[in-house]
């Protein structure tokens, strides 16, 4: 593996890793991030991000898969993941922008 593979993801459900993984598995293993494979469009949506050094904005409905995407994006690369759940209804973004 070249230096360039290293920081390719393949979302195939392959570590990329060697050595001692910082990623920590909390999820039972019918939803592991070893089962999980990222269609060849979304693998090159993450790449994209990560060439160009910037975020990549994921939404879609709950049970989507963002999370699981995730996951499988830190587990790829023994990346530690941190996650952090908000919530926001439109009630509350009318009552924002009305101050």
């Amino acid at each position: 593996m070249n230096q360039e593979d290293e920081l390719t993801y393949q979302g195939k459900g392959t570590p990329q890793w060697r050595g001692d993984s910082l990623y920590r598995d909390t999820l039972p293993d019918y939803e592991s991030p070893k089962l999980y494979y990222a269609s060849n469009d979304l693998a090159d949506a993450v790449n994209a991000a990560i060439f160009l050094k910037q975020p990549l904005l994921i939404t879609g409905a709950p049970g989507a898969g963002k999370t699981q995407l995730a996951h499988s994006i830190a587990w790829e690369f023994g990346l530690p993941l941190h996650i952090f759940n908000t919530k926001m209804n439109s009630n509350e973004i009318g009552r924002a922008s009305c101050r």
